[in-house]
């Protein structure tokens, strides 16, 4: 099987930029590697001493997450949410008010398939794309 690179593939969605939402030890992790592979990344979450030990390593953040989604202009938005599964819903409903078709959402809350399916024909119907992924291996797996 043959891997491109990361940036290469970023550049192919016609993305340049990931939002991270949730940063706990999981979606810092993400965040972190993604840095390592040079791909620009901005993360957000609703506590600020985990925004802090975000920044402190590296890490931009945004204060809000209608300024999350800001930071990327008129660009088309990837946006990896972190977040507890049962919260997933919700917040989704937030998030698409402020996102645009053609616009990619990735979960990573390792979801039940059958939400993940039903979420999936939801962006759909709003012109949005949306990914359901599973991350294995915890927080160093990330």
């Amino acid at each position: 099987m043959h891997f491109r690179e990361s940036k290469e593939v970023m550049a192919e969605m016609e993305v340049n930029r990931i939002g991270m939402v949730g940063l706990g030890p999981m979606g810092r992790s993400l965040s972190l590697n993604l840095l390592d592979k040079h791909i620009d990344v901005v993360g957000y979450d609703l506590d600020p001493g985990t925004l802090e030990k975000a920044s402190s390593q590296g890490i931009k953040v945004a204060s809000s997450l209608q300024d999350l989604v800001n930071c990327f202009g008129d660009g088309k938005k990837a946006i990896w949410i972190m977040i507890p599964a049962g919260k997933v819903d919700a917040f989704l409903r937030e998030l698409f008010s402020y996102l645009s078709p053609g616009d990619i959402v990735i979960e990573g809350g390792n979801s039940h398939f059958e939400d993940t399916e039903r979420r999936v024909k939801q962006a759909e119907s709003e012109g949005l794309v949306f990914i359901g992924t599973g991350i294995s291996g915890g927080e160093e797996g990330a």
